[in-house]
């Protein structure tokens, strides 16, 4: 390119800026083109391995500086160029980062506010990476690393793509706009430039949470789990949602059954709620054995008294089988089955056969 050339170079505005990075390690790099030294750009886009994309490295816009100064060294005259920027923010996610990062070379592309890209680092000169944190007594800096990405090599850093044309005829700046989204919004682009679209308006419930000159909208509704729309503030750029009340559940049904399984009835209860239910006091069928022992020839069982657990209806009689005939005294009086015993009956088993001990046993239900 002559110096002529540069002097007419479409009167294009030439002022300064950058817009970001992006990076990638050098062992993603499929194919990395020959550069042309007369153009000073490179002849193909640089390809990387399927399935990976170039890294966007999240500085501040504004903090973004490029140099390409050259040294003397034992070779000759080296070129070093130099990215640095300001990345915000300390946590342990972004020091485990920037540690890879230092241990990784790299081929950066820096954006410049023209539209122009260049690039610093390739597999015979990768681009190295460091970083220093800084966080000031200052209420008015916030705290954050100073980056930076860094080369050498024989020739001063190439473009990534042609630079613009250089006819005059054709070299105007575009007039960008988008009149269904705001007729106001414009954006001058010089000849061959990128341009590069201003985030998304969003909104919350309608109001606004982010405002800018936009090619896309967003609207947030932040809704209650009954799908109504619940109240938000929004102070410096946050959804605040106020505590919401618990929720209203439908009440349960708890059903009561016997011993049997067999269905009582059933109670509807509020959720955290308590009820009572009444059960009908339900006759009791537990079977009971009262047994009488006799002692070697003698025909007849000490007496034992009748309490609230041995009463009830007796309905047979059994025996070691070898006392002979058995009968019951209740009270000084025979009975036979089935035989209601109630509390504070005496009771008295008697036997035809006393040859050895033994005993009889009433069997039946409380009442």
């Amino acid at each position: 390119m002559s110096l002529q050339s540069i002097q007419n170079y479409c009167h294009q505005e030439n002022f300064a800026g950058n817009t970001h990075i992006e990076c990638v390690p050098i062992e993603w790099i499929l194919s990395y083109p020959e550069f042309s030294k007369d153009g000073h750009n490179f002849s193909e886009a640089i390809e990387l391995i399927p399935s990976k994309e170039w890294l966007l490295f999240p500085c501040v816009p504004e903090s973004l500086d490029f140099q390409d100064r050259e040294r003397s060294s034992s070779h000759g005259i080296i070129d070093t160029p130099t990215i640095s920027g300001f990345l915000p923010g300390d946590t342990p996610m972004i020091s485990s980062v920037l540690n890879t990062s230092k241990a990784t070379q790299w081929v950066v592309i820096l954006y410049y506010a023209t539209g122009e890209a260049k690039v610093i680092g390739s597999p015979d000169y990768p681009a190295r990476f460091s970083s220093s944190l800084n966080n000031r007594g200052n209420l008015n800096s916030g705290k954050g690393f100073d980056i930076e990405f860094y080369s050498e090599g024989d020739f001063k850093s190439f473009f990534l793509n042609e630079t613009p044309s250089q006819s005059t005829n054709t070299c105007l700046p575009a007039i960008i706009y988008n009149d269904s989204i705001s007729p106001t919004y414009t954006q001058s682009i010089a000849s061959g430039g990128n341009l590069y679209l201003p985030k998304e308006n969003i909104t919350v419930n309608g109001a606004p949470l982010v405002t800018k000159n936009s090619v896309e909208d967003i609207d947030i509704t932040v809704i209650d789990s009954t799908g109504a729309t619940v109240p938000v503030d929004l102070p410096l750029g946050m959804i605040r949602i106020p505590n919401l009340p618990a929720g209203t559940c439908p009440p349960g049904t708890v059903n009561i059954v016997d011993s049997n399984l067999d269905p009582i009835g059933s109670q509807d209860v509020a959720s955290g709620g308590v009820e009572t239910y009444v059960v009908s006091q339900m006759p009791c069928s537990q079977d009971i054995q009262t047994r009488f022992y006799f002692d070697a020839t003698n025909g007849q069982s000490d007496p034992q008294i009748i309490d609230s657990f041995s009463a009830g209806v007796y309905t047979s009689i059994t025996q070691d089988g070898s006392s002979g005939a058995i009968t019951v005294d209740v009270n000084g009086t025979l009975e036979t089955t089935p035989i209601t015993l109630v509390a504070t009956d005496v009771v008295i088993m008697n036997r035809s056969v006393d040859t050895a001990a033994g005993w009889a046993q009433l069997n039946g239900n409380h009442a």
